[in-house]
């Protein structure tokens, strides 16, 4: 069954030093490509920048028909990190900390919930840059899943939480105990589903 999903929030360019190539990324655009890949229509709501990097985010975005029609653009440099590679794995050099979304986070206005309400699901991530924003989104009924990556504060859970359906955790640094806990811990806070991840070794899903 085709559903009809939104990413919001960051796009970044990774940008591999030993080739100099670069490639487009960020979570929130990740999920509206593959999203797209998968056969399901698609968009993306975030901020570009005025660069070479943002333009070649934007044309990929074209060529995939990822729907961008809400995004915002401003001067400056787009999101990007640099990457090289070490005994083959891939080592983050530097980045600019998601760019113009960083300087610009995303504000939705009426006319932006409007476009959203459209949509079956809202994926955005702790690089975002939109929590903010999520009591709105959820205000409307849309279901509504979270990266939050392998980072992230007690404060921070209780403020996002509570607006989450599906949640994502990385969790290959910590012992199966200590995942066991964190999964818990979103859930008390008020993510219904979680979905936790430890590397190669397993997935845990908790849900009410």
């Amino acid at each position: 069954m085709s559903i009809k999903v939104i990413g919001i929030g960051d796009n970044v360019v990774d940008k591999y030093l030993h080739t100099g190539i670069m490639y487009p990324g960020g979570n929130a655009l990740n999920f509206a490509a593959y999203a797209r890949l998968a056969g399901n229509e698609s968009a993306f709501l975030g901020a570009f920048g005025s660069d070479d990097a943002a333009r070649h985010v934007q044309a990929t975005l074209r060529e995939l028909a990822v729907d961008t029609q809400r995004c915002r653009h401003y001067d400056g440099e787009n999101g990007y990190a640099c990457i090289r590679l070490n005994q083959g794995d891939r080592e983050f050099v530097t980045s600019n900390k998601n760019g113009v979304l960083r300087e610009h986070p995303l504000h939705l206005t009426p006319e932006d919930m409007d476009y959203i309400a459209q949509f079956d699901l809202v994926h955005s991530s702790l690089n975002g840059h939109l929590e903010t924003e999520l009591e709105k989104i959820k205000l409307r009924n849309i279901t509504l899943s979270f990266d939050f990556s392998a980072r992230g504060t007690d404060d921070y859970f209780k403020q996002v939480c509570p607006w989450v359906d599906y949640g994502f955790v990385s969790c290959g640094t910590l012992t199966p105990d200590e995942t066991q806990i964190k999964i818990r811990q979103l859930y008390d806070y008020g993510c219904r589903h979680i979905i936790a991840t430890r590397g190669h070794e397993h997935v845990y899903y908790h849900s009410e």
